[in-house]
Parts: structure tokens; C-alpha cells; sequence
């Protein structure tokens, strides 16, 4: 079930509400309209949205991802929301006396100021668990906008257009994420190599150290003969010890500057992640609008593999598809559909009312009409349950311009090729008179 309150992540809410200042009074920006204008257009304010909403779009993101919405008090405050140790925290944006705030008092002039400096301060100011910062805006501007009013063919050759480039984009960016992060393992693993080297070092640091040690007490317990090789040993150790020591040292250097890179990997690849995810969402949608709107997985994998070459070739073959007035005719009866169908190419077909009710495609099969009924249901448009789902006629002819009919009528072993007004179709000489007659028809039996 959708959440309706917001559990706020270390906030103690006022006992007291906090006024709403009214529109006719100073926005936070100090003039009467900017401060608001300033909020509604930044990309990170995603306004009257669910709790669950932001659950769906913070997912998978990394920690320091934000953004920030209408509380669900509807009492003019906003709730901020972040990615921290891979769980959302909530903390409420309330406001008084023209000033924002996460508590009182309050010192922002605006959200967007106090969000300004929150991207450049730690939160831990405000609560010391919260030691991050916000990161990563999660922009609403990077939302694609619907598109079930594609339905001709210059709308879906410009929805082919942005699949290839979201697609390309996230080609793109995934190898570069990939690159990134195979480097990030691999220097995770040399540094993990030189901290155990590092202690090594400290080990045997420790171990010099204690011999020199013995050796100093032993010299005080020497005989005169012995002093001798004890200094000898002792100066070896110790230049030991010495280089021990400069080697450690560089090492640690070492360490301190490939951590420094480390760190610059992991700020790199968590700011590459939400993006590759962005355009995996993108591309996600865009394939389904595709085969919503008549394509196939194996045209799209072919348009993903060859480009707009390969949509282009498929372009001119079912261009005429999207044309209603080449396949629709809504004058033709039965007998006048055979005539103009009989000799035609193997999946010529037009589309017409039935008498009786309905619809029928009648297609030829090797120059012979067939008549197949489209039924018309609440449900949608469709040969036969539970197959009933398209919304449009249109959307029929486009699904079955790349489908055969076979699996509706075993002997149909064709696809809707060719609208009987379409420029590929060849017609008998003995039926040309036929189909100029038909265009020219204001009524007829069905």
C-alpha cells in the first residue's frame, strides 16, 4: 500500500505547525515570486509526487542521491529525501517567518540555498550520522514524456531516431562504467596488496627494533673483545633499520596518493551509475513504445545492430502500413474485395465492414482471397480471444505487418505485406478497372 506520512530520519517535529506565508507576502528570495520560480525550476523539486514514487526512483542509486517534494502534512513544507548506506533517509524541510530549515531556528532564505549548501557542507552539521553530502540530484527534466500520440509514420521514424540515440548514449556510457570499474578493482586490489606489505614493514620495523635493543643491552654486558662486533652488528641493524624505514615511508606515500586516485574512481563511478541507469530506464521504455507501435524484438535488435539503415529498408516496405486510406475501405463488399484481391501478390490485403457485424481482412494467398472476421470488442480489436487487444485497426495492420497470421489460420502463411492501394502491389490488368472504381465508390454492400 502506498505510504500517506512521511517518517522523518532524526527530526523533532514542532509541536506548533509553522505558518504558511501567504502568496501576497516576500518569497524566500526576497522579491514576491522569484523564490518560488527558483524552486519550481529546479531539477531536483519534483513537487506533489508518493512517498513510493521516490522509493521507485531512488532505487538502485548511489548514496548522496536526493531530491526533494511537497510534504505530505500539506502544510507548505517540503521533504528532502537521500540515498544514505543504501537506504532512503527522510528529513522534513520545515519554514517560519520566510526562513527554511531542518531545525529551528530556521536560516535559509530559500530550499534551493539551504540545497546549495548541503551539496558543498555534510549533513553531520545537522545530524551526525548523516555524515554525506547532496551528491547526486535526481532530475525530473531527465523523465522521458509519453508518447501513445505517436501513430503516424513521421512520429515513430523520429521514435526509431530516439531509441538509437538513447541507446548509443547508453553503449557509450556503460563501457565507460565498465572501463571505470574494472581499473577501480584493480586498484582496490594493489592497494589491499600494499597495505599488506605496508604491515609487513611494520613487522619487521618492530623486529629490528627489538634487536637493536638487545644489542644495546647486551653491549653493557660485553666483554672488552666482544664491543667490537657488537658495534659492527648494531650499526648493521640499524642501517637496516633505516632502510626499512624509507622504504615504509615511501610506501606509505605510495598509498596515501593511489587513495587519493581511489577515491576520485568510486566520486567517478557513483556519478556515472545513476545515468547508466537512467538510460537503461529510457531505453527500457522507449523498446516497449516500439512494440506498441508495430515492431518486433527481432526488428529492434536489428535497428540496435545495423542503425537507421536497417530501419530505413524496413521503413520502405510498411510505409504505406500507417496510410489508413490504402488497406481501409469502407465501402467494399465481399464480392468486389475478391475481384480486386484475385491475382494479386501473396499478402495484399485490404480491411472492410462486415454485414453482419464487425470487420473482415481479406488478403490474398497465392492470388486467391481469403476473409478472415476482426472482431470488435471492449477489449479491442482482434481475430479471435484472448487476442482481442488492439486498440486501433491501425494497430492490428502494424502488429500483423511483421506477424504472420499463421497462428490464427494455419494456411495464411503470410504477413499483411502489401495494402491493395499501396504503391508495391501488382495488380491484374483485368482488376486495375475494379480498384479505380472502388476509390471512387460512395456506397456498397458489405
Amino acid at each position: 500500500p502506498a505510504s500517506t506520512s512521511d517518517d522523518y530520519y532524526g527530526v523533532a517535529v514542532p509541536s506548533e505547525a509553522p505558518v504558511v506565508p501567504h502568496k501576497s507576502e516576500k518569497g524566500p528570495s526576497g522579491d514576491f515570486t522569484g523564490g518560488t520560480v527558483a524552486l519550481q525550476s529546479a531539477e531536483w523539486y519534483w513537487g506533489k509526487i508518493t512517498r513510493d514514487e521516490v522509493k521507485d526512483r531512488l532505487k538502485d542509486m548511489p548514496d548522496g542521491s536526493f531530491l526533494i517534494r511537497d510534504a505530505s502534512s500539506q502544510k507548505g513544507e517540503y521533504t528532502l529525501t537521500i540515498r544514505k548506506d543504501g537506504s532512503d533517509k527522510l528529513i522534513k524541510i520545515g519554514h517560519r517567518g520566510g526562513k527554511y530549515g531542518f531545525t529551528e531556528p530556521y536560516t535559509f532564505p530559500s530550499v534551493v540555498e539551504l540545497v546549495n549548501y548541503f551539496r558543498k557542507e555534510s549533513l553531520k552539521q545537522y545530524n551526525n550520522v548523516l555524515d554525506i553530502k547532496l551528491m547526486y540530484p535526481i532530475s525530473r527534466y531527465n523523465q522521458e514524456e509519453d508518447t501513445t500520440g505517436v501513430d503516424n509514420e513521421s512520429d515513430v521514424n523520429k521514435l526509431v531516431e530516439q531509441f538509437l540515440e538513447v541507446h548509443e548514449k547508453f553503449l557509450k556510457k556503460s563501457q565507460n562504467y565498465d572501463d571505470m570499474h574494472s581499473s577501480y578493482q584493480r586498484m582496490e586490489i594493489e592497494i589491499e596488496i600494499k597495505r599488506q606489505a605496508l604491515e609487513a614493514f611494520h613487522e619487521a620495523i618492530s623486529m629490528f627494533e627489538d634487536q637493536i635493543k638487545l644489542q644495546e643491552k647486551l653491549k653493557t654486558q660485553a666483554q672488552p673483545h666482544e664491543i667490537k662486533s657488537l658495534n659492527e652488528n648494531y650499526d648493521i641493524l640499524n642501517q637496516r633499520l633505516g632502510a626499512l624505514n624509507e622504504s615504509k615511508e615511501k610506501l606509505e606515500s605510495d598509498i596515501a596518493m593511489q587513495n587519493k586516485e581511489f577515491q576520485a574512481f568510486e566520486r567517478d563511478i557513483n556519478y556515472l551509475k545513476p545515468e547508466v541507469l537512467n538510460l537503461s530506464r529510457q531505453k527500457e521504455k522507449l523498446h516497449g513504445w516500439l512494440l506498441q507501435h508495430g515492431l518486433t524484438h527481432e526488428h529492434i535488435n536489428q535497428i540496435m545492430e545495423d542503425g537507421l539503415r536497417s530501419w530505413a529498408n524496413m521503413n520502405n516496405i510498411q510505409m504505406t502500413h500507417y496510410d489508413e486510406s490504402t488497406w481501409f475501405l469502407p465501402n467494399c463488399s465481399r464480392l468486389e474485395a475478391e475481384q480486386m484481391l484475385t491475382g494479386t501478390q501473396t499478402g495484399t490485403f485490404l480491411i472492410r465492414p462486415r454485414s453482419a457485424g464487425h470487420y473482415a481482412l481479406s488478403i490474398s494467398n497465392n492470388g486467391v482471397p481469403n476473409h478472415c472476421i476482426i472482431y470488435q470488442t471492449d477489449r479491442g480489436y482482434g481475430f479471435a480471444e484472448p487476442y482481442n487487444v488492439y486498440s486501433t485497426l491501425k494497430a492490428l495492420v502494424l502488429h500483423y505487418a511483421h506477424n504472420s497470421l499463421e497462428e490464427h489460420n494455419d494456411s495464411l502463411l503470410t504477413t499483411l505485406k502489401h495494402p491493395v492501394y499501396g504503391q508495391n502491389v501488382i495488380v491484374p490488368t483485368s482488376t486495375t478497372a475494379i480498384k479505380e472504381d472502388q476509390r471512387q465508390q460512395t456506397s456498397g454492400e458489405c
